[in-house]
């Protein structure tokens, strides 16, 4: 049993979070098209040959005008880094195709297109999107032009185990430092 509990103590020490999020936020002026989603992005740091860094976004949750976002794709083909991939850049919050995700209940691609944006990382990213673009069922793209308020990024928020986790190891460690600390029980005769 105390074999059990180490290698499942090391198991929960080996597994650290593997990802950090982000919160977006975006309006344009006229109140329309808001969005309010939570981005996942795999925290690891990576320099392309140009010597740009970024980080892939690798998930997104939340609304737009209510309905839920249902799935995250790159606003377009050939992506610097790779084409199925989205990332965060270190010259702009994402790469110059955009940011693409799916809502529930319409086969639309709506697409968020950086053209003014600061450096990252900062404390709290603030750009101006200026396009929103969808793709119609035939595949080509419409581009509504929509002089967007502020996007709001904010920091990245590292990864940290959720409570449970804590639990299990805290448990764990009691576990361990119990049956070390009971003295050995030996087995005596009984005389009949």
């Amino acid at each position: 049993m105390l074999r059990n509990l180490a290698v499942l103590l090391l198991c929960l020490l080996a597994a650290p979070a593997g990802a950090a999020t982000m919160n977006l936020t975006y309006s344009t002026q006229n109140g329309r098209n808001l969005i309010d989603a939570v981005l996942t992005v795999d925290p690891a740091v990576f320099t392309a040959p140009d010597g740009r860094r970024a980080m892939r976004i690798t998930g997104i949750t939340g609304t737009r005008n209510l309905s839920a976002i249902t799935g995250l794709a790159p606003a377009s083909p050939g992506d610097f880094f790779d084409p199925n991939q989205l990332y965060f850049l270190d010259d702009a919050p994402f790469d110059n195709m955009g940011l693409g995700f799916t809502v529930a209940g319409t086969t639309r691609l709506y697409n968020l297109i950086a053209y003014q944006s600061t450096i990252w990382p900062s404390d709290v990213f603030t750009n101006e999107f200026t396009e929103i673009t969808w793709s119609r069922d035939d595949g080509y793209a419409e581009y509504v032009s929509q002089r967007s308020a502020r996007v709001a990024l904010s920091p990245l928020i590292a990864a940290v185990p959720e409570p449970s986790a804590w639990l299990l190891m805290l448990l764990g460690f009691a576990a361990i430092g119990l049956q070390l600390r009971r003295p050995a029980t030996r087995a005596q005769r009984q005389v009949a």
